[in-house]
């Protein structure tokens, strides 16, 4: 099990921005059923089509950088951003309520009251734990989809 939350990668290319973009919109009219994206001068997103879209499907975000004998594409892979959006709203949920209801906790424990808030503390710690192999598994779901989006783009690439 990776923790790396988003797998990226770096490959320089003899082309120009403009030039790989007009590559990728070529490619994109060949296999339109096998990856689709949009693309501007400096950022392409593919995904893939609608109909092989699930709730965990990622997407590939590449960023084009121009140098003085080609471009740097620059890749980040990671889940559409209404599921990053729900996730890191989860953890920030779970970090801010463990972290509140421990303090609370911790106080009343000071003061020789029951601490009884500082179980609150530990559901939160438990919804983090959660979200975070909710995570994972939504990751091992989406490995095969990551795979045809790596597949497009190293094709891509090589010609």
């Amino acid at each position: 099990m990776s923790i790396e939350i988003r797998p990226s990668f770096e490959k320089h290319i003899s082309l120009s921005p403009e030039e790989f973009v007009a590559k990728l919109c070529e490619e994109f009219k060949r296999h339109n059923r096998r990856c689709q994206g949009v693309a501007t001068r400096n950022h392409v997103t593919l995904r893939l089509p609608p109909e092989k879209q699930h709730f965990w499907s990622p997407q590939l975000d590449l960023e084009l950088e121009e140098k003085d004998d080609g471009t740097v594409v620059r890749g980040r892979y990671g889940p559409k951003p209404s599921v990053w959006t729900l996730f890191m709203f989860g953890y920030g949920l779970a970090g801010f309520g463990w972290m509140i209801f421990l303090i609370l906790g911790m106080s009343e424990w000071m003061i020789q009251k029951q601490p009884g808030k500082i179980l609150w503390s530990f559901g939160f710690l438990g919804l983090g734990v959660l979200l975070f192999f909710a995570a994972q598994a939504g990751k091992a779901l989406s490995r095969n989809d990551m795979r045809e989006l790596d597949e497009f783009i190293r094709e891509a690439l090589r010609h």
